[in-house]
Order: C-alpha cells, then sequence, then structure tokens
C-alpha cells in the first residue's frame, strides 16, 4: 500500500470524523446555522484530489516498466492502466461518500433551524 491510498483513506476519515461530531454539535445547540459544513466536503474533495495525484504516479510507473520491457505486449499496457484507473475511481468513491454525509449533516441542519423557527 503506498502512501497516497493512505493518505486518502485518513483524509475520508477525518470527513467521517467531522460529519458525525458537527451532526453532535449541531443537534445539541440551540444556534446551529454557526456551524459550518465545509470541512466534511473539503476532506472528500482531499481524498479524489490524492486519488488524481496517485493516478498520475502510476501512470508514470506504468510507462517506465513499458519502457524498462523493451518489448511491449499489450496486455502489459492494459494492466498498468488499469491499476492506474483503481485508485482515481478508488478517490471519487471516497468523494461521492463525504458528499453524501455532508447532505445528511446539511438536512439535520436545515430541520434544526425550521424545528427552531417553529417553536418561536
Amino acid at each position: 500500500m503506498n502512501q497516497v491510498y493512505l493518505l486518502k483513506f485518513i483524509a475520508i476519515a477525518f470527513a467521517f470524523v467531522i460529519a458525525i461530531t458537527k451532526a453532535f454539535i449541531i443537534y445539541k445547540t440551540d444556534k446551529p446555522k454557526t456551524v459550518g459544513l465545509f470541512s466534511i466536503w473539503f476532506f472528500g474533495l482531499m481524498a479524489f484530489l490524492l486519488g488524481f495525484v496517485d493516478t498520475t504516479l502510476n501512470s508514470i510507473a506504468t510507462f517506465d516498466a513499458i519502457a524498462a520491457a523493451g518489448d511491449i505486449s499489450p496486455a502489459l499496457v492494459a494492466s498498468g492502466f488499469s491499476i492506474a484507473q483503481q485508485s482515481f475511481l478508488t478517490g471519487l468513491y471516497l468523494l461521492i461518500f463525504s458528499l453524501i454525509l455532508w447532505a445528511s449533516v446539511k438536512q439535520l441542519k436545515n430541520w434544526k433551524i425550521r424545528s427552531i423557527d417553529l417553536s418561536k
């Protein structure tokens, strides 16, 4: 497992912990409008961008392996690009997961704001 792969999962773990923390704060506070949710989206975006960086690094490694092999077979090229694209898709899946977390916490925030407005 390379470092970029690990960093993607650390970023999404931060997004998950922040989402749980923000949801708890929103649920307990009387002023949910002051709770910011950008950090959840930000860490998901970081996971996506790290996936893109990992794809670039894996593509460079693929080209280096092709250059070292000398005799290029289509199977070698296909397997190299398959590995390179897996990291991009992982970053994309983590971004989608963080956006689902963000939307869920945002809905909780909006529900709390409406319930406070109705009780006044």
